[in-house]
């Protein structure tokens, strides 16, 4: 009995966390989509207005290939929630994808003295939307690695890449804390839904005139 009640009051907890997360990754995959729309299209501009040095059009294929692929990405989770098909490593997949092709851009790009690096902050914070402090952690664990891989492809194939010591750390640092902070947002968001389940199960024995 003890066992059956416990089980019950843990179904609304779970439950809501589970919508909780199927909305966060509906919110972070349209962001996802802007993100790749609004950089792409300021590529665009770069290219073709303002004609930035550097970018020819073989660096104009990748990036479009890139951005194609990135937009393919979006169009599965689209797919696969309107479906109603979420399994639990669909969170930590995607964004591990979102970091790898950040890495790939930046790597044809100008590395880690690209403006674009912020990006992996970016990729973090959409982490944070799912409510899961274990994507956070995900999310910025794969962001140490990407960055960390793209300095060390400038330090093999392009030396005039490598950012200063002090501005690699200074990156490094941000990701890390990001983690940590939106890690322990995602935290309280839990507790306060579990709490929530809580106190409305406590509620409901009480009107049935039960011991809490």
């Amino acid at each position: 009995m003890a066992n059956q009640t416990s089980t019950k009051s843990q179904i609304p907890w779970h439950v809501t966390r589970r919508m909780l997360e199927f909305r966060g990754e509906e919110r972070a995959n349209l962001l996802r989509l802007v993100g790749i729309t609004s950089f792409y299209v300021l590529h665009l501009v770069n290219a073709f207005a303002l004609e930035v040095k550097g970018i020819d059009e073989t660096f104009h294929n990748a990036m479009t290939a890139i951005a194609c692929i990135w937009a393919m990405l979006a169009a599965v989770v689209v797919l696969s929630l309107r479906n109603r098909l979420m399994p639990a490593a669909l969170k930590h997949a995607t964004t591990v994808m979102d970091v790898a092709l950040l890495t790939g851009v930046l790597t044809i790009a100008d590395g880690a003295r690209s403006p674009m690096a912020v990006v992996y902050l970016l990729i973090i914070m959409l982490a944070g939307l799912r409510a899961n402090p274990r994507v956070v952690w995900t999310a910025t664990a794969a962001s140490l690695v990407g960055y960390a891989a793209v300095i060390g492809q400038a330090l093999l194939y392009r030396p005039d890449m490598v950012p200063p010591t002090h501005h690699g750390l200074t990156m490094g640092l941000a990701i890390l804390l990001s983690g940590v902070v939106l890690s322990q947002i995602a935290n309280v968001f839990q507790t306060a839904i579990q709490a929530h389940a809580d106190v409305s199960q406590r509620v409901e024995k009480l009107n049935k005139g039960e011991a809490p």
